[in-house]
C-alpha cells in the first residue's frame, strides 16, 4: 500500500483476524516474561510529509490516535516495528511546525506518530490498531497535508501582522484628540499583578491623568476597599471574567455620569482552567468597545523572539501563547474590516515571580523542587512591582511600547544565589524541606513539574541590563527580599 508523497518506499499492511490477534497477544505476553533486555518498541508513522498544519487544538492528534487494547475483539492492522531506545515516548506537539518533544529532545516527526506503551506488554515489537482508527488517522493526515502546503510559520505570520498593523496608519491612540483623562480598566486589581499596575499608575508624575476602573468580583471585600482608600480616581467595577461583555457593561455604566470612554485595558488572568477563553474574550470586547491601548500580561517562553514561536508543553504557557497570537491577528483583522485605526497593544512577559516566596511550607516545597531540578543552572526572576511599572509605562507612553512584547526580569539566580541572599538578609539559609516532598509535589501537580523541567531544559531569557536602562529602579532579588518580602530580616 503506497502511503503517498513523502514516504520512503511502500508499506504492506495486513488485516488480522481476531484469532490471529489473540495468538499474537499470547506470544507477546510470553516474550515479556522471558526478556530482560531493553525491548524494542513500535512507532507507527502515517506519512505523507512532516506536517506543519495550523490546528485550532494542537492536542487533537493525541486524543484521536490512542492505541487499542490487546483484548479488543475488533479487526486490526499489523504494522512492522521500529526499535526505540527511549523507555517512553508520548507525542506532544511543540508548535504548528509539527515538532514533537521526546523527553526534552526536539526532533521533527510526522504529525501522525504513535506507539504502544503498555505496562502489560513491555516487549511489544508490533502495534495493533483498530482498522477504523488507522484509516481515520490517515484521512486526517492527508487532509492536513493540503493545509501544510498553504500554511505558514505562526511566528512569521505574527511578525507580518505586526508590520501590517504599522502599515495601517495612525492607531486608535493617535487618532483624534488625547482625552484630558485616560480611563484604564484593570483586571485583577485586588491581585498581585493588577494591584501592582494600580500602584504604578498612582506613582506616575501626573496620576490625575488617569481614572482607574478596578475590576473585582466583590466590591465589598476588604481588599477592594483598600483600593478605594488609595485614591479618589479609583472606581470599583464588579465583574466576572467568565462574562466579559457584562463586565464591560458595568464599566461603561460606571462612566456614564461623565460620558467618558474606556481608553486602555490591562488584562491578566489567574484562572488557568478558563484562561484561554477569558483572555480572548477580553481582546474581542476591547476591540468592539473602541479601546485605544491594550496591555496583556503573558509569560516569557525563551526570550522575546523565541516566545513568538514557542508554545511549550506547559498548558498555561500555551494558553498565553494562543492569546498573544489572537491579540496580534484580530487587531489587524478588525482594523482592516472596519477601515478604522487599529487598537495598539503591549505584551508583558514576566518570568519567575520573587513574590511567590513567602514564609510558610509552600515556599519550602517550591524552593526544594527548584534546588533539585535546577542544580547549578540559573533562572531569571522578577518582582511583581516591576511588572506593574512596565504596565503603567505602557499606558503613560503608548507610543514607546506600541506593538512590543517585553520580557521583564530583575535578576538571574541559581539556587545557591538564592540561598546566599537569604543568609545575608535574614541570617538563615533559604527555607527548604526534604527532597522527597519536593519530588512528590512535582509528581502530584503535573503542570508545575512540567514547568520546573522546562526551566532546566530551556528556561526564561531576559536582557536585564537593557531593562535596567529603561527602569533604573528595577529590583534585584536582594533588594526585593529586604524591602518587599515578609521574611524576618537580620538585626
Amino acid at each position: 500500500m503506497d502511503l503517498g508523497p513523502g514516504t520512503s518506499g511502500k508499506r504492506t499492511l495486513r488485516v488480522m483476524s481476531p484469532a490471529e490477534a489473540e495468538e499474537r497477544r499470547r506470544t507477546l505476553q510470553s516474550a515479556s516474561t522471558a526478556t530482560t533486555a531493553s525491548p524494542a518498541r513500535l512507532r507507527l508513522h502515517l506519512r505523507p510529509a512532516h506536517l506543519a498544519a495550523p490546528m485550532a487544538d494542537r492536542r487533537m492528534p493525541q486524543r484521536i490516535f490512542r492505541g487499542s487494547h490487546w483484548d479488543d475483539p475488533l479487526w486490526r492492522f499489523r504494522v512492522s516495528s521500529i526499535p526505540v531506545t527511549r523507555r517512553r515516548y508520548v507525542p506532544r506537539y511543540k508548535n504548528r511546525l509539527g515538532v514533537t518533544k521526546l523527553h526534552g529532545t526536539h526532533s521533527p516527526r510526522p504529525l501522525v506518530s504513535c506507539h504502544w506503551n503498555s505496562s502489560r506488554s513491555p516487549c511489544c515489537t508490533e502495534l495493533i490498531y483498530h482498522l477504523s482508527t488507522l484509516l481515520s488517522a490517515f484521512a486526517i493526515a492527508m487532509a492536513l497535508e493540503t493545509s501544510h502546503s498553504q500554511g505558514a510559520d505562526p511566528a512569521a505570520e505574527t511578525r507580518a501582522n505586526v508590520e501590517a498593523t504599522r502599515d495601517l496608519g495612525p492607531s486608535r491612540a493617535e487618532d483624534g484628540p488625547t482625552p484630558a483623562r485616560r480611563v484604564i480598566l484593570v483586571t485583577g486589581a485586588t491581585g498581585k499583578q493588577g494591584g501592582a499596575v494600580v500602584d504604578a499608575l498612582l506613582a506616575l508624575p501626573k496620576p490625575e491623568q488617569f481614572k482607574i476602573l478596578a475590576v473585582t468580583r466583590d466590591p465589598g471585600s476588604s481588599a477592594a476597599q483598600r483600593l478605594t482608600d488609595k485614591s479618589p480616581s479609583i472606581i470599583l467595577v464588579k465583574g466576572d471574567m467568565n462574562d466579559v461583555p457584562a463586565l464591560f457593561a458595568q464599566a461603561k455604566e460606571a462612566l456614564s455620569p461623565t460620558s467618558e470612554d474606556i481608553w486602555g485595558v490591562f488584562s491578566v488572568q489567574s484562572d488557568w482552567k478558563h484562561e484561554l477563553s477569558q483572555g480572548k474574550a477580553m481582546i474581542d470586547e476591547s476591540l468592539r468597545s473602541g479601546v485605544k491601548h491594550f496591555v496583556y500580561t503573558s509569560v516569557d517562553r525563551g526570550g522575546e523572539e523565541r516566545s513568538w514561536e514557542n508554545a511549550t508543553d506547559i498548558p498555561h504557557f500555551e494558553a498565553k501563547y494562543k492569546i498573544e497570537h489572537h491579540l496580534v491577528h484580530d487587531t489587524v483583522l478588525v482594523a482592516r474590516n472596519s477601515k478604522k485605526p487599529p487598537m495598539t497593544w503591549t505584551i508583558l512577559r514576566p518570568v519567575m515571580f520573587m513574590d511567590n516566596l513567602a514564609p510558610g511550607f509552600q515556599t519550602r516545597v517550591l524552593l526544594t523542587a527548584y534546588r533539585d531540578t535546577m542544580k547549578d543552572k540559573s533562572l531569571p526572576w522578577v518582582a511583581v512591582a516591576d511588572v506593574g511599572h512596565f504596565g503603567a509605562q505602557a499606558f503613560y507612553k503608548p507610543e514607546q511600547y506600541n506593538l512590543k512584547a517585553v520580557t521583564i526580569a530583575g535578576d538571574d539566580l541559581t539556587f545557591e544565589d538564592v540561598n546566599q541572599t537569604f543568609i545575608r538578609v535574614t541570617g538563615h539559609p533559604a527555607p527548604t524541606t526534604l527532597g522527597l516532598i519536593g519530588w512528590a509535589m512535582k509528581k502530584s501537580y503535573g503542570e508545575i513539574g512540567k514547568m520546573l523541567w522546562w526551566f532546566h531544559e530551556e528556561g526564561y531569557k531576559a536582557n536585564i541590563p537593557a531593562l535596567r536602562e529603561l527602569h533604573p529602579g528595577l529590583l534585584n532579588f536582594e533588594t526585593w527580599l529586604r524591602t518587599k518580602s515578609s521574611f524576618p530580616k537580620k538585626e
